[in-house]
């Protein structure tokens, strides 16, 4: 490619309905690892690019590198007077998260106009960037988390943690230990041993169920309800649910602060792992040591 090229690409509106707009795309070094520098080039009403940064990237190299992953490329966003580079991180091969070296572009919409564009990329004979664009506007980087939703249309959903602190981490749990024991310790006497039977038992049990903890309500959602209130077109990221956890020798307790719904959800799009935003301590590294995802998501059978 020697010059800007422009693509068409579909995000939402204010109103969350789909909405097309245009973005300029520079694709070079395609014989070592690719480098896509996408310009915003119209003003447009969808989400700040930190939040439909997975989508319009698929769609990017769907239409440019089909046979690379997200993870493959290197990437660079300019708008306005601010760039920055971003990068996908994974986790035993799925994406997990994406890494923002400046974050205050991610939250602008301000385009710049197509020749101001081409004018970073004007060489004739190579195409390479002449005037690489310098961003005038740093507020350091950003981290957000993404989990994959195979079974959703758009694929990923980006989360944010509930709050910055040092004293808390991020677990990806295996949805299927979770799920059965979340399951298990609401209702201790079931005579079952799978997670079809416990789901069936507690659903005839629902009556004696109460309190945060309990799995029924948000078990009783469908795929299709599911899919529908994980939202991944809203305009600010979903949080990470919040737990706390007290070892077996506690009574294997699972605590939920938020996001009881949020986890099924995950669950019930396909989602290889949960995450879970906790304190720092030993009973996080049992949490860990018992639930931490070692890898893609086992079939739904225990």
């Amino acid at each position: 490619m020697k010059k800007l090229q422009i693509e068409k690409i579909t995000d939402y509106d204010i109103s969350k309905k789909p909405a097309d707009g245009n973005i300029g795309v520079y694709l070079s070094n395609e014989e070592n690892t690719p480098h896509i520098h996408l310009f915003e080039v119209e003003r447009r009403t969808g989400r700040n690019f930190t939040f439909s940064a997975p989508k319009i990237c698929s769609d990017i190299l769907k239409a440019y590198l089909p046979e690379k992953q997200l993870y493959e490329v290197d990437w660079t966003y300019t708008t306005g007077g601010a760039h920055t580079d971003f990068s996908f991180k994974t986790t035993h091969g799925e994406i997990s998260g994406i890494h923002f070296t400046n974050a205050f572009p991610t939250n602008i919409r301000t385009p710049l106009s197509i020749d101001r564009c081409s004018e970073f990329f004007s060489h004739p004979q190579t195409g390479c960037a002449q005037n690489e664009p310098k961003s005038i506007w740093h507020s350091g980087p950003l981290d957000l988390m993404i989990v994959p939703i195979p079974k959703h249309k758009e694929k990923f959903i980006v989360l944010r943690d509930p709050y910055m602190s040092a004293d808390h981490q991020t677990i990806l749990a295996n949805p299927n230990k979770f799920i059965h024991a979340w399951l298990t310790q609401s209702f201790m006497n079931a005579n079952v041993n799978d997670l079809n039977g416990l789901t069936a038992e507690y659903a005839k049990n629902a009556r004696f169920m109460s309190g945060d903890d309990n799995p029924i309500a948000p078990l009783h959602s469908s795929v299709e309800e599911s899919l529908t209130h994980l939202r991944p077109e809203g305009w600010y990221p979903h949080e990470s649910a919040m737990i706390s956890y007290q070892p077996a020798r506690s009574g294997g307790k699972i605590n939920f602060t938020n996001g009881r719904h949020r986890t099924i959800n995950f669950f019930n799009a396909g989602a290889p792992f949960l995450p879970f935003f906790m304190y720092k301590g030993e009973r996080t590294d049992k949490f860990a040591e018992e639930f931490e995802w070692q890898g893609p998501r086992p079939e739904d059978n225990m």
